[in-house]
C-alpha cells in the first residue's frame, strides 16, 4: 500500500526523522563492528545484506 502526501512534513516531524536515522545509522555501526549483519530493506523489497567480514 502506497499513500501519497504532498505536504511538507513538520519541523518538529523532520527533527524527529533525523534522530531516528542517526540512531539507526550508529546501531547499524554498531552490529557491523561486532559481527552481526543487517538486512536493509525499502519497504517492499531487500536493497542491501551486510554480512560481517569474519
Amino acid at each position: 500500500m502506497k499513500i501519497e502526501n504532498d505536504a511538507l512534513p513538520s519541523k518538529k516531524s523532520r527533527i524527529t526523522l533525523k534522530a531516528l536515522e542517526r540512531a539507526v545509522r550508529a546501531n547499524l555501526k554498531r552490529k557491523e563492528l561486532l559481527g552481526h549483519y543487517a538486512v536493509i530493506w525499502d519497504g517492499e523489497k531487500i536493497i542491501e545484506t551486510k554480512h560481517a567480514l569474519n
